[in-house]
């Protein structure tokens, strides 16, 4: 949006903390790792739709995008 990196280099960016927040909760037993699948993970994917279309939502609410994605999580562990 301001131009100061492109989206392939913030999704790059991303993908790597995602792989160190990943050990860093290695220990954790409740932690699901995001960089298995990282394509296709919940966690990871949420983060992304915030970051890229938060500015979209009105008056800036991202309620809609977390709610919408607490439900694809509720359904993908039923």
């Amino acid at each position: 949006h301001h131009k100061i990196c492109s989206k392939k280099d913030l999704l790059d960016s991303f993908k790597r903390m995602a792989l160190v927040v990943d050990k860093q909760n290695k220990d954790d037993p409740y932690y699901q790792p995001m960089g298995a699948d990282i394509e296709n993970d919940i966690a990871f994917n949420t983060a992304c739709l915030l970051v890229f279309e938060g500015r979209n939502q009105p008056s800036g609410y991202t309620e809609p995008i977390l709610h919408t994605m607490r439900e694809k999580k509720k359904k993908s562990i039923t």
